[in-house]
């Protein structure tokens, strides 16, 4: 059975059992991130197969990262540390990199080695594993990503993944958070023309995080259903969300599950972790459509997720021309500037709420 179309899956610490239970609950997810075990990886493997992607993170390995060495040179020992678990599971993509890096030339350098080194030798990366709040962009006044682009398109011609976190860090689960859960389509929509066709991208970490080792638990107390359905709306907007041309956002992994109380208590969901297997199985053998790429020229579109305030100028400190409800269609004119597309009669509306029907 082919992944499901549900994008939204699980990251599974020590919890042994939780795996045996996604495993009985049938789920087929797009892509599973595993901590630090190798034969839990074997088994999803063999008992998923090949269409849902294994991601792993060996945390002890990271203490060989040093940034006064040479990039090059410390990839390398990074590399070589890594061949024995790397030959066990040659079919997973590894994290690889420092992570939470700064995106500067000396982590670009180490990504470029590590991805060469790894190539050569057959084996599967997943890179960029940067916090939600980096690199910086163009529409912040920071150009973040320049020294990158050798990364992004290294990356997409070994079919590598990108892997950068993507967190709610207020807790409010806003579809229009595109400055922390949603950047990376704002940097779709920065820098236009350079996404190079075949990059695939994971949210290695994603959920909801406020920062000082408190997450969901804090953010809505007891109200897992609330925290479900936030997932669910990532994961449709996910789906819904265009790409560049031949670029793919494959999903996010929840940070995280554990067997146990004691390992960062307060993302910990797994008494709720078999709804989202059964959200998973739902979406099992459904067909997508993909989304309408943001080509330039005149389209239709409607307000999908909430209504939103036409303005005047691109800005949200624009005068305000009125209120469009939800459902409502416009034709605009693309592509975006400073995120707002302009109605073809006047004004401007603001790309986050705006479903492309043609």
């Amino acid at each position: 059975m082919s992944a499901s179309s549900y994008r939204v899956s699980v990251i599974l610490g020590d919890a042994p059992k939780a795996l045996n239970a996604l495993i009985a609950s049938g789920a087929r997810p797009p892509v599973v991130k595993i901590h630090n075990n190798i034969s839990h990886a074997q088994l999803l493997r063999e008992k998923l197969g090949n269409d849902t992607i294994l991601i792993v993170r060996m945390t002890g390995m990271e203490s060989v990262f040093n940034r006064s060495a040479s990039a090059a040179a410390n990839a390398v020992d990074w590399c070589t540390v890594m061949e024995s678990s790397f030959s066990q599971a040659p079919y997973v993509y590894w994290e690889a990199g420092p992570p939470l890096q700064s995106c500067d030339e000396w982590y670009r350098d180490w990504l470029l080695a590590a991805m060469n080194w790894c190539h050569a030798r057959g084996y599967l990366l997943c890179v960029m594993t940067t916090s939600e709040g980096t690199p910086d962009l163009p529409s912040a006044g920071v150009d973040g990503w320049a020294p990158m682009w050798p990364v992004v398109q290294l990356a997409a011609s070994y079919g590598y993944i990108l892997g950068p976190q993507a967190y709610w860090i207020d807790g409010n689960m806003d579809v229009n958070d595109d400055w922390h859960m949603f950047r990376i389509y704002r940097a779709f929509r920065d820098y236009p023309g350079k996404w190079m066709s075949g990059t695939r991208i994971v949210f290695t970490e994603t959920g909801i995080d406020l920062r000082n080792g408190l997450g969901w638990r804090t953010a809505l107390g007891t109200d897992w259903p609330r925290y479900r359905a936030g997932l669910k709306l990532l994961s449709d907007e996910i789906k819904r969300r265009p790409c560049p041309p031949g670029v793919k956002v494959v999903g996010g992994t929840v940070f995280a599950i554990h067997d146990v109380d004691n390992i960062w208590p307060d993302f910990n969901y797994r008494e709720y972790m078999h709804e989202q297997c059964a959200d998973i199985v739902a979406e099992q053998g459904i067909v997508e459509v993909p989304p309408v790429p943001e080509t330039e020229g005149i389209k239709e579109v409607v307000i999908y997720q909430n209504g939103c305030n036409q303005r005047e100028q691109p800005t949200s400190a624009s005068t305000k021309l009125g209120y469009i409800a939800q459902g409502t269609h416009l034709v605009v004119q693309y592509p975006p500037i400073n995120n707002y597309v302009r109605v073809v009669d006047r004004g401007w509306v603001y790309v986050p709420n705006l479903q492309i029907v043609k």
